[in-house]
């Protein structure tokens, strides 16, 4: 079976005017793309490379730069730059791929959500949920609010992660999060997919940013 690369743009500010083509093994699946803008294509099994270039107008030396792919329900894996090389997908998996470019001064904030990939029907579904500061501006820790309506309970803060700034998210910190969600066992059971996103915002010099993830849980009986 064929596997599939989602790529997708992610700019501080979102109103920005800077343009990527978003590439796959070097061909270009979405050109000039602002944010929000995706788009997929089909791979065989085995190694890719997804990169992005500025297009005619846009200065990269203006932009922190980072690209982080996830594969199915896996922890993102991020690098700094606009290549990440040797991305490995067996038959039917999915990656997602976020060419995330912050402008230099801009606060952003983003999360990057864990789950199981598959579970039994009437289980419980446990999501991690961890929280990074991308731009260039500290958020003060009662700014900070993690959403999942999908979980049973709001997520709770569990580690700071080392943090020595313990009253703001700073630069290079990472939060993680925890929620969960009961799935019910119908008589009639048949298998599903749970989709799941959760959500963070952050305030700091009158700036509002936010950020979301969305995993898939498959449901068997």
């Amino acid at each position: 079976m064929p596997a599939r690369i989602v790529v997708r743009k992610e700019l501080e500010p979102t109103t920005d005017a800077g343009r990527f083509d978003l590439r796959v093994n070097g061909a270009t699946v979405v050109p000039a793309a602002g944010d929000g803008a995706r788009g997929s294509q089909r791979v065989e099994p085995g190694a890719h490379t997804v990169s992005e270039a500025a297009v005619t107008g846009t200065n990269p030396i203006d932009y922190e730069s980072t690209v982080g792919c996830e594969v199915g329900t896996r922890r993102r894996q991020v690098r700094s730059g606009t290549v990440y090389p040797n991305l490995q997908l067996s038959s039917g998996q999915r990656a997602v791929c976020t060419f995330r470019n912050v402008r230099i001064g801009a606060p952003a904030i983003a999360i990057d959500k864990t789950g199981p990939a598959t579970a039994v029907a009437g289980g419980t579904l446990g999501y991690t949920l961890n929280v990074t500061n991308p731009g260039f501006v500290p958020f003060p820790e009662a700014s900070v609010v993690v959403t999942d309506p999908n979980c049973d309970d709001p997520p709770e803060l569990v580690s700071k992660g080392g943090d020595d700034t313990r009253g703001t998210l700073d630069r290079g910190d990472t939060w993680t999060y925890a929620c969960s969600r009961k799935t019910t066992a119908a008589a009639d059971c048949a298998p599903t997919v749970v989709p799941n996103t959760a959500t963070v915002t952050g305030e700091a010099r009158g700036a509002s940013v936010n950020a979301s993830d969305s995993i898939e849980t498959s449901l068997t009986c």
